[in-house]
């Protein structure tokens, strides 16, 4: 009966992806080994993304690497509203659309693909990726 209503909770908090919350849209993919891989690279490398929580297309990027994987991402906010924000980092990168990455000292904007990212960053793991869309805008 436990498991039940934790599972209960858990999902709960996903019911309505579609509203933006002070803490963003809920991501409702999950993480498969190569999306948790790259995200851990990108990690590694000190790669940036940068985005809003009221933004649809940095919700988009993190559904490309699901729940798991995009908690590992250097995420900075840039909303004011945002109890999380960090105005003074997005200044600093001016930046002219969100989402926008930061990867190896150059700034690249709009979603990317996975399959971008990796080769954006120096990569060389597995590129199984579940979700390989591109929302390049």
């Amino acid at each position: 009966m436990l498991v039940l209503i934790t599972s209960l909770g858990l999902y709960a908090s996903v019911s309505n992806p579609g509203t933006a919350t002070a803490e963003g849209y809920a991501i409702t993919t999950s993480s498969g080994a190569s999306e948790t891989a790259l995200a851990k690279h990108l990690q590694k490398v000190k790669a940036k993304m940068y985005g809003s929580f009221t933004c649809e297309h940095c919700h988009n990027q993190k559904e490309l690497f699901g729940k798991e994987a995009a908690g590992r991402l250097n995420y900075i906010e840039c909303n004011s509203e945002s109890k999380n924000a960090r105005i003074d980092l997005c200044e600093a990168a001016k930046l002219e659309a969100y989402p926008s990455w930061e990867i190896n000292g150059k700034l690249y904007r709009g979603e990317k693909s996975l399959q971008e990212l990796a080769d954006l960053s120096g990569y060389r793991g597995d590129r199984n990726f579940r979700n390989t869309g591109s929302h390049e805008h």
